[in-house]
């Protein structure tokens, strides 16, 4: 089967959870969200990710994102939480897929050290802020350690040298910070669907870039 198929697929679902998000239509989005991650983890599988302790990693990554997917379908401060914890060890994972591949040009942390200043900058005070009005430490601390991991990933994958795997960290992080400005700073109409589009991208670049 042509690898064309598989990631048609991918970009099929992950289509169809944007319309989801855009139309607001809560049914649809709990098929095709996690559907998209189903898609993409296979397609992972099919490029040969259990050939290789990196790639062993990546769909432990893939898996746990999935678990954080599933469990933010619905809205609650428990369910938040949860799918919080699920994405920080799928952090942890994609940062261990990345050290197993090995972190070959140190020097392009420069890069992700700018990058982590600009959305420090702009995100990290106001959502710790609205965190804490929210749920007080028992929330804000978890957001922290979370911001704290995906630091480290953006910091690992520019450090592997491959431009495809640190701007797909890029994106995951953009994606991130708009979520969690939307929740906890100022709610825009258009940042659900911008926070989809984000993170799918994102999870396919670091795949490709991963597996290629």
């Amino acid at each position: 089967m042509s690898e064309v198929v598989p990631w048609a697929v991918v970009a099929a679902f992950a289509a169809l959870d944007w319309y989801a998000v855009w139309r607001a239509s809560a049914s649809l989005e709990r098929f095709a969200k996690p559907a998209t991650l189903l898609a993409l983890t296979a397609t992972a599988f099919w490029l040969g990710a259990l050939d290789s302790p990196a790639g062993r990693w990546l769909l432990v990554a893939l898996g746990l994102c999935l678990v954080g997917d599933v469990t933010l379908l619905r809205d609650s401060p428990p369910r938040f939480l949860a799918g919080l914890g699920a994405f920080l060890l799928g952090h942890l994972a994609f940062v261990a897929a990345f050290l197993a591949r090995g972190l070959e040009q140190p020097g392009r942390a420069v890069v992700a050290l700018l990058v982590l200043a600009i959305l420090a900058a702009a995100v990290v005070r106001r959502v710790l802020s609205g965190a804490r009005r929210e749920g007080g430490w028992a929330l804000a601390g978890p957001v922290a350690a979370y911001i704290l991991v995906i630091s480290a990933l953006l910091l690992a994958a520019w450090m592997t040298g491959d431009l495809v795997v640190a701007l797909g960290a890029t994106a995951f992080a953009v994606s991130d910070s708009i979520l969690a400005l939307n929740r906890f700073a100022r709610a825009r109409v258009w940042a659900p669907l911008a926070v989809m589009v984000t993170y799918h991208v994102a999870q396919v670049m670091i795949v490709v870039g991963m597996l290629r």
